[in-house]
């Protein structure tokens, strides 16, 4: 069964040599289910111990016999979840107990170890540093888990370029291993789609298309004000060239916007992600959107956290999302009025900052969704911000460079609540650290 040709080979081989390793000295030996053969190779059995006397003295026996292979329950998982990641192209681990690698496919050596053999390395050599800490936790968790829900966890690797996504192995609930899954991550912005979206293309000759017309509106306004062609007869034509600008550039600011999100739509607007201090930058859109406040002698009150900690993300496209809402907060709340920012941090790890308004009745927010603008325009005059119908697409757009959700719900009685959710994964672990 086991390979000897004799009792005495056997004998020299020694009698630990038919048993597979039991690890260390702080672990217990189990139940005996396999036997070693001369070359390595597990024999499956079925064994029993029993006390026998031998030559008038006491002993122990144990007897065996092979057993059929049967594939067990986390033995079909792990086959399964290895055949998917070969059908995708993924990579695939399996584990120990420890986190220490039984064995890591072509794909995965190449993902994490450069190519490298993944065999006998802890898995937290092949992750980030920042990572390291929620895989000792993972790997240290209790021993049991339910078997309704697996226990898993996403690892980027070490050169950030990608992710495993460990899962946990055990027979009635009592852990014994890990398999995971490896994958490259994106490093070019995903593009927005849906079935009933716009096609971005057609939104870029719409934009091109109104543009053309645009600035012969523009031009003749231009000179109608200006009297280049001599004095006008008529005081009204001046009101009207001030009409005719104003109506040019609204369409100017919705073809900006329109061109804003097809760019964001298609995949062509490049996020700089960078670390943020997010206390700061929302501070920094507070201060920004005073001008409108005042104008429309609405309250700004500040509720932000001063122990947020610092994230990663775009912080044009973020910014831009935040001041946004608050001008569209601002636009929708009557005179001596209030609109409240707060951001807080949740108990899932994720940040949400919270606009709310003090609006009246309900609101069409594809019409009333007001665009941030401030800066000077090409005509040198200061730019105001703007109602926009594309507006609030606009916003969602770019909180989704960032993977950010937007949420808008009533706020009691009166006025409504825009919810910003920024995931835990784009926070900076080390810097709530810190902040502790």
């Amino acid at each position: 069964m086991v390979g000897y040709e004799s009792v005495e080979s056997l004998r020299k081989a020694g009698l630990a040599a038919m048993f597979p390793s039991a690890g260390g000295d702080d672990q217990s030996a189990g139940p005996v289910n396999h036997l070693v053969q001369r070359d390595g190779t597990l024999v499956p059995v079925t064994a029993r111990l029993q006390s026998i006397s031998w030559q008038g003295r006491p002993a122990l026996m144990l007897s065996a016999s092979t057993t059929e292979v049967r594939t067990g329950h986390e033995d079909a998982v792990k086959a399964f979840a290895q055949s998917f990641a070969d059908i995708r192209g993924d990579g695939f681990i399996d584990a120990n107990r420890a986190g220490v690698v039984n064995f890591g496919s072509a794909q995965a050596a190449n993902l994490l170890a450069g190519g490298k053999v993944l065999a006998g390395r802890p898995i937290a050599d092949l992750v980030g540093s920042d990572d390291v800490v929620a895989l000792r936790a993972f790997l240290e968790r209790p021993a049991r888990f339910a078997e309704t829900a697996r226990p898993c966890l996403t690892l980027r690797s070490a050169d950030g370029r990608s992710e495993i996504l460990l899962f946990a192995l055990g027979q009635a609930g009592v852990l014994s291993g890990y398999f995971g899954l490896v994958r490259g991550r994106e490093t070019a912005p995903a593009r927005i789609s849906a079935a009933s979206d716009v096609d971005p293309a057609l939104l870029g000759r719409i934009s091109r298309g109104v543009r053309r017309p645009l600035n012969t509106i523009v031009g003749f306004s231009d000179l109608i004000r200006s009297k280049a062609f001599g004095a006008l007869n008529n005081e009204r034509y001046e009101g009207y060239a001030d009409d005719i600008a104003r109506a040019a550039q609204e369409i100017a600011a919705l073809v900006d916007e329109l061109d804003d999100y097809a760019r964001l739509r298609d995949g062509r607007y490049l996020p700089q992600r960078a670390s943020l201090d997010l206390t700061a930058l929302l501070e920094s859109c507070v201060l920004r959107i005073r001008d409108q406040a005042n104008a429309n002698r609405v309250i700004v009150r500040n509720a932000i956290s001063e122990t947020l900690p610092r994230i990663t993300a775009d912080r044009a496209s973020l910014a831009q999302a935040v001041l946004n809402l608050l001008a569209s907060a601002i636009d929708q709340t009557p005179v001596g009025g209030a609109v409240v920012i707060s951001a807080q941090r949740h108990d899932d790890g994720a940040i949400v900052i919270q606009v709310r308004d003090s609006s009246a009745g309900a609101v069409d927010m594809s019409e009333r969704f007001v665009v941030f603008r401030d800066g000077v325009g090409r005509d040198g005059q200061a730019l105001a911000p703007v109602r926009s119908s594309v507006g609030l697409a606009l916003t969602r757009s770019l909180l989704a460079v960032n993977t950010v959700s937007l949420s808008v719900d009533p706020a009691g009685a009166e006025g409504l609540l825009f919810s910003l959710k920024i995931p835990a994964d784009l926070v900076d672990e080390r810097s709530a650290v810190r902040d502790n």
